[in-house]
């Protein structure tokens, strides 16, 4: 231990010399790394935190040498290193939870009415995206026990064949669970896509705008609430 790195945090060059490495650091948990490593297995502890930098340290037993030796450690303060890949570990780990907020923003699920939610998509939507929304909606329906879920495209100008293909499957994924899937506000090149897809809408609710969707499912539920006729 009698290198720079020793000098930086304060220590002299004898400052180890009749001290025991097991009381000394039996606090950082390493007693049993270098227990293994006098006994003659080679060790190596990484970016431990000592006085208040980082080592990586390597234990090399030595068989057979003189005057008693029987373990070399070697020392790398490597703080400057560990501090930087910390701080961009922890600035990835914000940007992805400002990423989950901006895709929970980006899709919000709103109950507007008992048992009604609309789901306002905004933005460019792809497959992976699509996914998510499934994810999410097919949770709130359940969750909810919603009887209608409006799937509002109004700010949704494109789509490719598979995020097409995904919406539909969704419709039918919600009926699955017992509740409406209605489309709103498709555009006119979402249109064809849904048309290239060969796919059948007949027994899907569409409508031009959200209005009518909510008025469609208020009627609905109006209509299933109503008594029936003693005729």
């Amino acid at each position: 231990m009698d290198g720079k790195s020793m000098r930086s945090i304060g220590m002299r060059s004898e400052h180890f010399v009749g001290q025991n490495i097991f009381e000394m650091y039996r606090a950082t948990g390493n007693s049993d790394i270098v227990a293994a490593a006098i006994a003659g297995e080679p060790q190596f502890t990484k970016a431990v935190e000592l006085h208040g930098n980082f080592y990586d340290t390597w234990y090399i037993p030595v068989a057979g040498a003189a005057n008693g030796v029987r373990l070399v450690g070697v020392t790398i303060d490597v703080s400057e290193a560990t501090r930087a890949e910390n701080e961009l570990r922890g600035k990835v780990e914000l940007i992805e939870r400002q990423q989950e907020v901006i895709r929970v923003l980006a899709t919000p699920i709103i109950e507007v009415w008992d048992g009604v939610l609309t789901m306002p998509i905004v933005g460019l939507i792809d497959t992976a995206r699509t996914a998510e929304i499934m994810d999410s909606l097919l949770q709130a329906v359940t969750q909810t026990r919603a009887r209608y879920a409006i799937l509002d495209l109004t700010g949704v100008e494109v789509v490719d064949t598979g995020t097409a293909s995904h919406l539909i499957k969704m419709i039918h994924a919600i009926r699955l669970l017992g509740a409406e899937g209605i489309l709103t506000g498709i555009h006119p090149s979402i249109a064809q896509t849904v048309v290239a897809l060969g796919v059948d809408l007949s027994h899907v609710a569409v409508f031009a705008k959200l209005r009518d969707a909510l008025k469609h499912c208020l009627r609905a539920a109006r209509a299933a609430t109503r008594p029936a006729s003693a005729g």
